[in-house]
Formats: C-alpha cells, structure tokens, sequence
C-alpha cells in the first residue's frame, strides 16, 4: 500500500463518523486525493470499502455520496480482474468479486439459488477428509463414488487434500498416502489453523 493511499485513508477514517461543516468537507477532499490514488492489492483495502460503504449509508451531502460511489465502482472494477478474485488473503473479505465461504440456512439457500448472478457450491473438504482418514484410502473414484460428486469436482478436493498435508502427493501409478491415522488426529489437525487449499467452497 502507498504511503499516499494509507495516509489518506487514514485522514478519512478519522472524520467518517463526524458530522460538522469541516469534517464534511474533509471527506470529499479526501475521497478526491483517494480517488487519483492506485487502489492497494492487500487487506487495506478491505477497510476502504468498510468506509465506503459507511459514507453511502450516511452521507453528509451529495457531493460525498456520489464520490464514495464513484469509488466503490473503482474498487469493483479494480477486484474483477482474476488474479485478485483467487487471492486467497480476501477470501471472506466482503470486496466484490472475491469468494465467500459460509454456511447458510437451507431457505437462504434457495433464496440465493434462485439469483442466476450467484454460484453456490457446496464445501465437501471436511466429508471428504473424514472418509479418506477412515477408509485410509485417497482416491479420486473413492470420493467421486462415495459422495456422489462430479470426477473433475472430486479431483480438485483430493488437491485440497493433498495441500492440507491430509493426503501425500501424487506419485505416478501408486494410490495417494493417507497421512493422518485417525478421525480424532484429523480432528486436531483441521483445528490447528491448516489452510485447506484453493478452492474450497464459496459462491
């Protein structure tokens, strides 16, 4: 992050939830500076948009709704590129374009379902650990078969898998190695902070 962007950023945090004729005035000059600034590719720039948002629920004045606009429409077209959807820092970040992970009600996901801009797709990481760890077999078929998913969907787990050192990398023609013994070693090893990889659920 630039020390212009940050430091900027900074002076508008400050007067966001301030609501005199200087403050107000404050805001617009600093979204303008913000605005001629390039946008950070980190997790800065999760609590730009936090302000964003926060500046288009409660606008002091037009002047400082529509900039706030103008720049949450530049951090969306800034996310869209692919390279910046993938980065795996902004998962669950709430900036556009990234991937969300939660779990949600069954009517919530119907209601989501139904919006043809959304893309719902069911985590199966954890279902898939616990059977590879039981049967102590780590085959792409195994969990295609066992549960009912598509050979390409299954494929991509057994790689999760394999980068959350549950599974050993593949070795030509020989069937991957189970790593973890047991369900109540999985159980510690999923809860110890490790990443399960690219790719895992979201919509």
């Amino acid at each position: 992050m630039s020390t212009s962007f940050g430091h900027r950023q900074k002076k508008l945090s400050e007067v966001a939830a301030r609501f005199d004729v200087k403050s107000d005035a404050t805001k617009l000059l600093a979204l303008q500076q913000l605005s001629r600034c390039a946008l950070p590719a980190t997790k800065a720039l999760i609590g730009y948009c936090d302000l964003l948002m926060f500046l288009q629920a409660m606008p002091p004045n037009n002047s400082v709704l529509q900039a706030a606009k103008k720049e949450m429409e530049r951090v969306a077209r800034f996310m869209s590129g692919p390279e910046r959807r993938k980065d795996p820092s902004l998962m669950n970040s709430g900036l556009p374009f990234t991937t969300q992970v939660s779990k949600f009600s069954h009517d919530l996901s119907t209601w989501l379902s139904a919006e043809r801009a959304c893309r719902i797709e069911i985590d199966r990481f954890e279902d898939a650990a616990k059977l590879v760890v039981m049967t102590q077999q780590g085959s792409t078929p195994l969990i295609q078969r066992k549960l009912k998913l598509g050979y390409n969907r299954a494929g991509r787990i057994v790689d999760q898998l394999e980068s959350a050192g549950i599974l050993v990398a593949f070795e030509g023609s020989k069937a991957r190695r189970v790593m973890i013994p047991n369900e109540a070693a999985l159980f510690a090893h999923l809860n110890s902070g490790v990443a399960a990889g690219p790719g895992v659920g979201g919509f």
